[in-house]
């Protein structure tokens, strides 16, 4: 039978079912990764790791599994409610009246998605929180004063998270302030979490030569961690130097005595040869590195490649 719908109520509806639908779809690909991710640690931090911080390791990710399965579960049943509503909303056509306020499927499907943004907000809180932990604990006992900022950061978001959340939701008078405060302090502890990571690779000392208790290899393995997608990318500016090289461009850690025939950096200037003065390496405190042949010994160098175009660091 045909139905009739008056406009504004069906697009109220569909918008609604459109949101839900769309994040349903990212929340099954993520909630996806994060399982196989999170058995991934689990085992790691049962099997592997023995360290006295092993406990709040195991707590917080916990926590934070069950968080987002709680958020996976009440998005899958928001989307059901947005659906049900929009199918009532046809049948009922012109004849459709809303529920009241506080009753009802309507005021069922704003508390779960209100309760879904509060889980979302703590959940962010519990991952900014592990990030710190993991600082605190390759810094070590007492804390570094410098914790407190993103410290207060998270306590910041995590209180505006829930205003906003409530403002957005479920409380039909005017916002208590601006959403895009949530979004700002967000930002600034992730950016403070960033520096951070940055600096944890210049407070342990590196001690290549001499054995290391397992604790402090558990500790070393974080920071490198941190160290690696804090330091990853490469600079090249402006890219105008070529790299050359006769077969590998990357000799595995651990491995040294490079062969001047097969693993070595080559930058080639336009108009400059391989044994100028511009263009060799220039290491930061490391010995070990031979400006003739361009070669790379040894572990743990950070070098920056200088040519008359270009600078690269590594």
């Amino acid at each position: 039978m045909p139905y009739t719908v008056t406009p504004f109520v069906f697009n109220d509806y569909w918008e609604n079912v459109q949101n839900e639908l769309g994040t349903t779809i990212m929340d099954v690909l993520f909630y996806g990764i994060f399982l196989v991710l999170f058995f991934v640690a689990m085992h790691l931090l049962y099997h592997r790791i023995t360290s006295p911080g092993r406990k709040p390791l195991l707590v917080l990710t916990t926590a934070m599994a069950l968080l987002a399965t709680t958020q996976f579960s009440l998005h899958i049943a928001s989307t059901s409610l947005a659906l049900r509503l929009l199918h009532r909303a046809i049948v009922d056509g012109q004849d459709y009246v809303p529920d009241p306020p506080g009753n009802g499927l309507e005021h069922v499907y704003w508390s779960l998605v209100m309760t879904q943004d509060l889980v979302l907000v703590t959940n962010t809180v519990f991952t900014d929180g592990l990030l710190t932990y993991r600082c605190y604990l390759v810094w070590g006992r007492p804390p570094k004063i410098f914790l407190v900022v993103p410290m207060l950061l998270i306590l910041a978001t995590l209180a505006t998270g829930y205003v906003t959340s409530y403002d957005q939701d479920y409380y039909s008078g005017p916002a208590h302030f601006d959403a895009r405060i949530v979004f700002t302090l967000s930002l600034f502890t992730n950016f403070a979490l960033m520096i951070l990571t940055e600096f944890i690779d210049e407070d342990i000392p590196s001690r290549p030569n001499s054995p290391l208790p397992f604790g402090d290899c558990v500790l070393r393995h974080i920071a490198d961690t941190n160290d690696t997608y804090a330091r990853s990318p490469i600079e090249l500016t402006p890219p105008s130097a070529s790299f050359a090289t006769t077969s590998n461009f990357y000799r595995p850690e651990g491995q040294r005595g490079v062969s001047s025939g097969s693993n070595h950096y080559q930058v080639t200037p336009p108009s400059a040869s391989s044994a100028s003065a511009s263009n060799h390496y220039r290491p930061e405190g490391q010995p070990g590195v031979s400006s003739g042949s361009n070669h790379y010994q040894g572990k743990h160098i950070r070098c920056a490649f200088y040519t008359d175009d270009a600078k690269i660091t590594v």
